[in-house]
């Protein structure tokens, strides 16, 4: 997914709506991946919808964006290294929001990666200061997400897929209006253009775009899963 997204935004420099596209796969696919399920369906109120799903939906939505944006700035591999922070982000946000507390062993098992990290960054022929904040970004977001992903499955009972089909609902909702004015306009201009639309314009990026969403969704269903299944810090380590 990673390497088909770098290819298509180092020709195509609109990370949104690369992110757009995942979230146009997401939604609409979840509902007859429940229905293939026999999945039942469970009323959330609109209070429980405000105070959590609301929050995970524009979480997703500033993960993608960082997510995206940081591979468009830096290699696949790099950005790939500092995902490898997450169970850091993991162990804080579990602590904070969770309470959860680890042995001495785990907080010192996670200075290893903090070592690892700042020898990659260090020696990243590379690095893009920019790149690295928004892989950051996307890591740190992505264990805020799972944790509270682990929350909601544990106090409503959904089905990991109905929520992942609900929280790409409300991310699409939250991330149309600003796709539609930091992309949507600027790719009409340059397809009017008198000189002729750019080289991307072709059937090749719309087929990388929609496989890009399609992948990203199959990892939602594997990520969603995981979490159903395992620890926050367990999922972020594997």
């Amino acid at each position: 997914s990673n390497i088909i997204n770098k290819r298509l935004l180092s020709a195509f420099p609109f990370p949104l709506t690369v992110a757009m596209s995942s979230l146009f796969c997401t939604a609409p696919l979840s509902v007859p991946l429940l229905r293939w399920w026999g999945v039942r369906n469970r009323a959330v109120s609109a209070g429980y919808m405000g105070k959590f799903l609301v929050p995970l939906g524009l979480g997703k939505v500033v993960a993608l964006g960082a997510s995206f944006a940081s591979i468009w700035k830096v290699p696949v591999s790099y950005a790939h290294t500092i995902k490898a922070t997450m169970p850091l982000f993991a162990v804080f946000f579990a602590r904070l929001i969770l309470k959860e507390r680890q042995t001495t062993r785990v907080y010192l098992s996670l200075l290893p990666i903090v070592l690892g990290v700042a020898i990659a960054s260090l020696t990243e022929l590379s690095f893009n200061l920019v790149g690295l904040f928004f892989a950051l970004v996307a890591t740190g977001t992505y264990a805020v997400l799972n944790v509270g992903v682990k929350h909601v499955l544990k106090e409503t009972g959904l089905h990991h897929f109905k929520l992942l089909g609900m929280v790409a609902q409300i991310a699409g909702a939250l991330l149309l209006p600003l796709w539609c004015l930091h992309d949507v306009y600027p790719i009409w201009k340059e397809s009017v253009r008198p000189e002729g639309p750019p080289a991307y314009f072709h059937g090749q990026t719309l087929l990388m775009v929609v496989c890009s969403g399609l992948l990203n969704f199959a990892q939602n269903m594997v990520t969603f899963t995981l979490i159903h299944k395992l620890t926050a810090l367990s999922y972020a380590v594997a």
